[in-house]
């Protein structure tokens, strides 16, 4: 940037006459105010002097107030009134995080400022980089990483190489923890700009530092002090490195105190370029977590070293226990919100050690100690604290979710009834008048749903009842999640209603709050409630609305692909997957989905590869890749009748995907259920029997597929009405038709009339098979096939009938069913011919044609005989 003069000449409109005024004998904007309020004035006139004062001499409030000014009273073209604009929504911006996180109110007033600008700059000129720029430190400003990071990336669309937004992008890129893309970001940036500040070379070196490449971070950081040794980061990142290099217990005494020697330099020489005393450091560190927690740690994580850097120099020159005490505490908490456990639970704990009455310090602690899975030492400390601050809102939930996890893992019954009592004795605690908070009964809902999605519903809902008492808006979450609880609960009725009710007005809610990100997981939320509601045309609408305007919204995706899958538009679907691998080549779930188009398209080939290619490029632990690929050897193992060699190779192989996935997630119904089939198959139908009984109980309400292989196997040990009725247990939980189950459950009967000799069971395999072609009357000709079977197969058991048993009704039918089902086979048989001689088509029969034939003329034999008669 060129020098910014305090001389500005000032041309003044319709006169030959330039005016020049030194800025630095003003004292403030209001005598330039006062004169240019007085002169005809172009909005770039008012340009230089706002960056003075700002820059120079930084008075950001006075360049506000003339920037504001021009905007009213200056003149030009919207062009040139843009840099105005998006220099003063930077300034608010600059304003709203100069403030403390106790001043809520005016910080949002600047944010919203912000944005009203950007809004206007956006009017004026939609390509812009710099309002893309702006865009992007409003939103990180607002912690939504999503939209600051495409707004960055429109900036570069436009300016591939403007340096600004390339420091955003690497910023979002960093806290997203993608550490190698953010490197490259900063390196671009230093390529473009050597000389450019903040210097790239601190971002390149913390990024080294979280890719383990210590000596790489060490060496950037140098270059850093080359450059600039005045650079407070760049000395206090490099002593870092310097301390933690003392730690090798490689370095002679020597060495380390050299080491030592030369970090304590470098950290005087920060502290004369920023001296701070002990105490005031702690108490600065205090204010960076919580204003910059709210404002930009969350999106910038080089603000965390920074802050580490406050805290570690605190503790350097602390001079009594309670100053180091704090030190500590402000160390661990800075961890703690890090996820740096270890760190975390030592600088904690060495605050509660020097200073035993901090109090929370051992509420951190106690945290950590969770977080660790170290449960049986958290509990007597938060219990000692309760003692101390009875009825203490954070306290109790903590406690109360220790409870519900020892509850929900307790394998000793004892163990899971004292953590049950104890945990309804906590929830009474927080259920008591006086916590009159609502955010209290959001935390008890999310505690209660799984266990007892009652008393979880009942909690969100007075949680919503104490929000609208305190005239508040309700959080979109909270509506979100009672509209997802009645989404899971089939036994209510019009539940699924319910839950688009609620969704609704969570939506309100977040677009009155503007919560972007949780107005996109509603709205998908919606469209996902329209699709079970059978409104596949609104919720397709929908889902292309949000892949539209969120295209990284890959649920959103998918589902237009199932969508186009359900209704067989294989092309369509498969553009779907394609696009989204070309934007995300790595992502596991869209690559599993992948596979799944492939199966339901018969094409079993490309599935195996899809699924293959994920655990050998992308993730060799994926779990659904192994289940699925479980699947398909056991599928091919079934269509293998003369090789046994083969047939028991492949069922080795999907033996050993079910264990290798049971073992990597030991509680996975799925793998379980996999090897509980691979036992039914190989002939342990017993075993098979009992393992999906287990196997059903451990699961979660409402997987019917364990309770569809059971009676699969209860069909195969001949206990055919209790598989009946596990398949008719299925089948009135099932919205609508499901014609695979319609059709296993006609099996059932088929079987058990032609063992039993059971008309009323022959009759309802018939009832079930044309139920299946009534659901699906353009659908694969199997159904066609089994309705002949089992009209013939009723004709036949009518024709076994002692002559007194045989009413004039059953021969009647007898006679109907035996003409009905020779049509139905010769339609078969025409089907099947014209499959075999149309190119190109990959359609397959899947019944004997052969056996139709004889069918055929199992038919006519009866109708021949009932013409000589």
């Amino acid at each position: 940037m060129a020098e910014i003069s305090s001389k500005i000449e000032l041309q003044l409109q319709g006169r030959d006459e330039i005016v020049e005024i030194d800025c630095e004998n003003v004292e403030d904007a209001s005598e330039i105010c006062g004169f240019l309020a007085n002169e005809p004035v172009a909005y770039k006139q008012y340009l230089p002097f706002a960056l003075y004062f700002n820059i120079k001499k930084n008075k950001p409030d006075d360049a506000i107030t003339l920037l504001e000014q021009g905007l009213r009273s200056g003149s030009g073209t919207p062009q040139s009134r843009l840099p105005l604009v998006n220099l003063l929504a930077s300034l608010y911006i600059k304003k709203a995080k100069e403030l403390h996180s106790s001043m809520r109110d005016e910080k949002q007033r600047y944010l919203e400022l912000a944005t009203s600008k950007y809004n206007e700059a956006s009017h004026i000129n939609s390509r812009e980089p710099v309002t893309w720029v702006g865009k992007g430190l409003l939103y990180l400003a607002r912690n939504d990483a999503d939209l600051a990071y495409r707004a960055f990336a429109n900036a570069l669309d436009v300016a591939p190489n403007n340096i600004p937004a390339l420091f955003g992008k690497a910023r979002v890129q960093y806290h997203r923890r993608n550490f190698e893309s953010a490197l490259e970001t900063y390196q671009t940036i230093l390529r473009l700009n050597p000389k450019c500040k903040p210097d790239p070379r601190i971002g390149i070196g913390l990024c080294f530092n979280k890719l383990n490449l210590a000596d790489h971070a060490y060496r950037a950081f140098l270059r850093a002090l080359e450059v600039d040794p005045n650079n407070v980061a760049a000395n206090i990142l490099v002593a870092q490195i310097e301390l933690n290099r003392m730690k090798d217990a490689n370095f002679t005494k020597e060495e380390k105190d050299s080491l030592l020697a030369q970090a304590t330099r470098r950290i005087v020489h920060a502290h004369h370029l920023d001296p701070k005393h002990p105490t005031a450091l702690n108490l600065l560190a205090n204010c960076l977590f919580y204003t910059q927690r709210v404002d930009q740690v969350d999106q910038d994580a080089e603000e965390y070293t920074t802050l580490l850097d406050v805290t570690r120099r605190a503790e350097i020159y602390s001079d009594t226990k309670p100053i180091l005490s704090e030190s500590h505490y402000q160390q661990g908490r800075v961890h703690h919100l890090m996820q740096n456990w270890d760190e975390a639970l030592y600088h904690y704990s060495e605050a509660t050690r020097t200073y035993e009455e901090h109090h929370p310090a051992q509420f951190g602690l106690s945290q950590v100690y969770i977080r660790k899975g170290q449960i049986k030492l958290a509990k007597p400390k938060l219990y000692s604290l309760l003692n101390k601050y009875p009825g203490n809102v954070d306290i109790l939930t903590v406690l109360a979710m220790v409870q519900a996890h020892l509850f929900n893992t307790a394998d000793n019954p004892h163990e899971k009834e004292e953590a049950r009592k104890e945990f309804d004795k906590l929830t009474k605690m927080i259920k008591d008048d006086k916590f009159d908070d609502p955010q209290i009964f959001t935390i008890k809902g999310q505690l209660l749903e799984e266990e007892n999605w009652h008393k979880g519903l009942s909690a969100y809902k007075r949680a919503v009842e104490l929000y609208i008492d305190k005239g508040e808006i309700v959080p979109p979450q909270l509506l979100n999640n009672i509209g997802v609880n009645y989404f899971r609960q089939p036994d209510i009725e019009n539940h699924y209603e319910s839950a688009l009710d609620y969704f609704r007005r969570a939506l309100e809610n977040a677009n009155l709050t503007k919560e972007l990100g949780a107005a996109l997981t509603i709205k998908y939320n919606i469209a996902r409630t329209n699709e079970y509601l059978g409104r596949t045309e609104e919720a397709l609408q929908e889902y292309y609305s949000l892949a539209t305007d969120h295209p990284a919204h890959v649920d959103a995706h998918l589902r237009i692909a199932a969508i186009y899958e359900d209704n067989r538009e294989w092309e369509k679907a498969e553009d779907i997957y394609n696009a989204i691998l070309k934007f995300d080549e790595s992502n596991v779930t869209v690559r599993a989905a992948f596979g799944r188009h492939f199966y339901k398209q018969g094409n079993l080939r490309e599935m195996r590869s899809q699924f293959e290619r994920v655990l050998s490029k992308f993730d060799r632990h994926h779990i659904f890749s192994l289940l699925s690929l479980g699947s398909y050897w056991l599928g091919t193992a079934r269509e293998i009748k003369d090789n046994k060699d083969e047939k028991k190779r492949r069922y080795k192989k999907a033996h050993e995907f079910f264990t290798k996935a049971l073992q990597l997630e030991e509680r996975s119904i799925w793998a379980a259920n996999g090897i509980a089939v691979f036992a039914a198959e190989s002939g342990w139908l017993q075993q098979a029997k009992e393992a999906f009984y287990h196997i059903r109980q451990e699961a979660y309400k409402g997987v019917p597929d364990i309770t569809i292989n059971l009676a699969h196997v209860l069909v195969e040990l001949g206990e055919y009405d209790a598989a009946i009725k596990e398949y008719e247990s299925v089948r009135k939980l099932t919205r609508g038709e499901d014609v695979q189950l319609l059709l296993w459950l006609a099996r059932a009967y088929y079987i058990a009339g032609k063992v039993t000799k059971s008309i009323k069971h022959m009759q309802d395999a018939l009832a079930c098979c044309q139920r299946a072609y009534l659901a699906k009357p353009n659908g694969d000709s199997l159904i066609t096939y089994n309705i002949g079977i089992c009209q013939q197969s009723l004709a036949q058991l009518i024709s076994e009938q002692e002559t007194g048993e045989r009413s004039s009704v059953m021969l009647e039918y007898q006679s109907n069913d035996v003409e009905c089902s020779r049509r139905l086979f010769e339609r078969c048989i025409k089907l099947s011919e014209e499959v075999k001689n149309k190119p190109g088509n990959r359609e397959k029969i899947y019944y004997n044609v052969e056996t139709a034939h004889q069918r055929v003329k199992f038919a006519d034999s009866p109708t021949k005989k009932k013409k000589k008669d």
